[in-house]
C-alpha cells in the first residue's frame, strides 16, 4: 500500500510538473503573440493612416516640392505646409492669391488639406488648396505601398476631371 502511494505521489508530481511547464510555455507563446500583435498593429496603423510627414512632388514628379504634416484631431485629418523643399524658396510669405479664411495667412503651418475623413478605404470629401493660385479643389487620398506612398487627387466636380500626385512618406 505504501509502495502504491509512493508511486501515485511520483506520478502526480511528474504530471503536475509537466502541467506547470506546459502552462509556462503556453504563457510565453501568448506573450510573444501579444508582442507580435502589438507590433503588427503599430505597422498596420502606419500603413493605414496618412498621419505623419510627407514629401510632395510637383506635376513632373521628379523633385520634392514641400514637406507636409498630416495630423488628426477628433477623427478629422488636416494637412499643413511645414517646409518648402524647392531651392531658393521659403514659406515666409502669405497666401496673397487665396480668398476667404486663407487670404493673407502665412504659408508656414497653413492648413491646405481640410476635412479629411475615411470612407470606403479612401479619404474623401475633403478640400485641397493650391497656395500658388489660391484655388480650392475637391480631394481624395489613397494610401499605397504599405503606407509609404499617398496618392493625392485634386479635382473640380467629378474626380474624372482632375490630376493626381504621388507623395512619399518622410517619417
Amino acid at each position: 500500500m505504501k509502495k502504491n502511494m509512493k508511486l501515485i505521489h511520483a506520478i502526480l508530481t511528474i504530471f503536475l510538473s509537466f502541467q506547470l511547464t506546459s502552462t509556462i510555455a503556453q504563457t510565453n507563446v501568448h506573450l510573444e503573440a501579444a508582442t507580435l500583435t502589438k507590433d503588427s498593429l503599430h505597422s498596420q496603423t502606419i500603413a493605414s493612416s496618412p498621419v505623419g510627414q510627407w514629401r510632395t512632388f510637383g506635376d513632373s514628379g521628379s523633385q520634392p516640392q514641400a514637406l507636409v504634416r498630416i495630423s488628426e484631431d477628433g477623427g478629422v485629418l488636416t494637412g499643413a505646409l511645414i517646409e518648402n523643399l524647392v531651392s531658393g524658396e521659403d514659406l515666409s510669405g502669405t497666401c496673397n492669391k487665396c480668398s476667404g479664411a486663407h487670404k493673407d495667412v502665412p504659408l508656414a503651418g497653413m492648413a491646405f488639406l481640410t476635412a479629411l475623413k475615411l470612407r470606403d478605404g479612401e479619404y474623401r470629401d475633403c478640400e485641397i488648396l493650391d497656395p500658388e493660385t489660391g484655388s480650392v479643389y475637391h480631394c481624395t487620398l489613397k494610401i499605397l505601398d504599405a503606407g509609404r506612398k499617398l496618392v493625392v487627387r485634386g479635382y473640380v466636380g467629378l474626380s474624372l476631371f482632375g490630376r493626381s500626385q504621388e507623395w512619399i512618406r518622410a517619417d
